[in-house]
């Protein structure tokens, strides 16, 4: 079974979901949503080197839903599918069946009735994975607390921009030697773009990351290690 899930309860809670395979040698987990929308997106997503990229879509309401997925890479929007989600019932969308062999693919998800978006990544056999759910809007400013390139760590950040307008994002790297700033990054309007943190702050350092953009962007952080037999990451704190 594909499975998505639904919790209600009378006084406030919080919910959160932890999957595992292969023997509980891989993992990842994502925390709930507190209400469905017509509009979401996701910044990571790769399709090439042996990974996988899912994008994940629940519809709890009573009525069908349709929703289309756009998805931007460094060549700009590039097309998706559309997607019939009948009421109460869960549909899963494989992103190479549209853009096979691609490293950068972030993804846009609109609906004409209020949904649910996620999206999982799986590379080296499934040895490893993460998720994330998605984000209902773009952000002018984000904050990436992890990081690390120090014993064997990679870690990435990913900008997706949906909007109409180019961005131009500031990215000030917090080190234990203090800040580091990076020159501006351009993110070219419909285009994703990928930083490695290494080739901006050098080896063997605990990063955070505070983004400041001219124009809206979405933004998470991937980060790898074991020669990238393991994984995570996360959408940060979206606005501070």
């Amino acid at each position: 079974w594909n499975v998505s899930t639904r919790v209600q309860a009378d006084v406030p809670v919080i919910a959160e979901r932890a999957m595992y395979w292969l023997g509980r040698k891989a993992g990842h987990d994502a925390v709930g949503v507190t209400a469905p929308g017509r509009s979401w997106f996701m910044a990571e997503g790769c399709t090439a080197n042996g990974f996988e990229t899912w994008v994940l879509l629940q519809n709890p309401g009573d009525k069908p839903a349709k929703a289309t997925i756009a998805y931007m890479n460094e060549a700009g929007p590039q097309p998706g599918p559309e997607v019939e989600i009948p009421a109460n019932s869960r549909k899963s969308v494989n992103v190479a069946d549209a853009l096979p062999n691609d490293v950068q693919v972030s993804t846009r998800v609109t609906s004409d009735q209020p949904i649910i978006a996620e999206r999982s990544v799986y590379w080296n056999g499934r040895t490893g994975g993460t998720c994330e759910n998605a984000v209902d809007a773009a952000k002018f400013r984000s904050v990436l607390a992890e990081g690390a390139t120090d014993g064997g760590f990679e870690s990435w950040i990913c900008i997706q921009n949906p909007g109409t307008s180019d961005a131009l994002v500031y990215i000030t790297y917090l080190t234990g030697q203090g800040p580091v700033e990076r020159a501006p990054l351009s993110v070219p309007a419909g285009k994703r773009v990928t930083v490695n943190e290494f080739e901006d702050v050098g080896a063997n350092m605990q990063v955070s990351a505070r983004l400041n953009s001219t124009a809206p962007v979405v933004v998470e952080r991937a980060v790898y290690w074991n020669g990238r037999t393991e994984g995570h990451c996360s959408k940060g704190f979206l606005d501070w």
